[in-house]
């Protein structure tokens, strides 16, 4: 299938992240054993969103703070304003 630029193929997805830190580890003393901690800290969560035109080869990624209808709204319109603005569908 050939690339036309008046009806690309874009593909769009999203991904709720869970932001963590983890903690720093013990250290190592003379005669004792290894200790590991597998602790984290939560630090909120985020929301990925990404198109991409497989027959361009291309990407566009938005980071959203949340996960709202108007967040996946905005990001299509964003979309639909920029690389598609010429595209006739």
């Amino acid at each position: 299938m050939p690339y036309d630029k008046d009806r690309p193929v874009a593909c769009m997805d999203e991904s709720p992240k869970q932001l963590i830190s983890v903690r720093m580890p013990i250290a190592m003393a003379p005669g004792k054993e290894k200790k590991v901690d597998f602790g984290y800290g939560r630090k909120g969560a985020c929301n990925i969103f990404m198109a991409s035109e497989p027959l361009k080869g291309k990407r566009y990624v938005g980071v959203k703070g949340k996960k709202t209808k108007k967040d996946r709204a905005r990001f299509i319109k964003v979309l639909a304003d920029v690389p598609y603005r010429e595209a006739q569908r």
